[in-house]
């Protein structure tokens, strides 16, 4: 999700039709690039709505990061800039320094943020409720 790229059974299930319908049109005798053009867009879409759809069933892991991918989901799957950092990669998937997460894998002693000492440390705490984050 994070590099905005889809699953490999999805892509390889639009390839496949691809792949069929360049077969089909070879076999109609149109082999034009324009029509191979307008082939790939049209499946580029239909994988884009069939993404979308896989990343909307329930009980997949990462709720809060595909709720926030898909709220935004035309400006995330077009953006052809940005990246995506070690830091960024860590808030949203709530790995890494979290001491909810450390605490969760063993590699902490409990879970309450260093920072504030109020509440667990996630995520979640450190970007929306955290004072030892907040801007003036």
């Amino acid at each position: 999700m994070l590099t905005r790229s889809p699953t490999l059974d999805l892509v390889a299930r639009a390839r496949a039709r691809t792949f069929q319908s360049l077969r089909e049109q070879q076999r109609a005798g149109r082999t034009d690039a324009a029509s191979a053009r307008t082939l790939a867009a049209l499946e580029r879409a239909a994988l884009a709505r069939e993404w979308r759809a896989d990343l909307s069933r329930p009980n997949l892991p990462s709720g809060r990061l595909r709720g926030a991918i898909l709220a935004n989901w035309e400006d995330w799957f077009s953006a052809k800039h940005g990246r995506v950092t070690f830091h960024l990669t860590q808030i949203a998937t709530g790995h890494g320094c979290f001491e909810g997460f450390l605490h969760k894998i063993g590699r902490a002693t409990d879970p309450v943020c260093k920072q504030c000492g109020g509440a667990v440390d996630t995520a979640e705490h450190t970007v929306e409720a955290c004072p030892a984050w907040e801007t003036k």
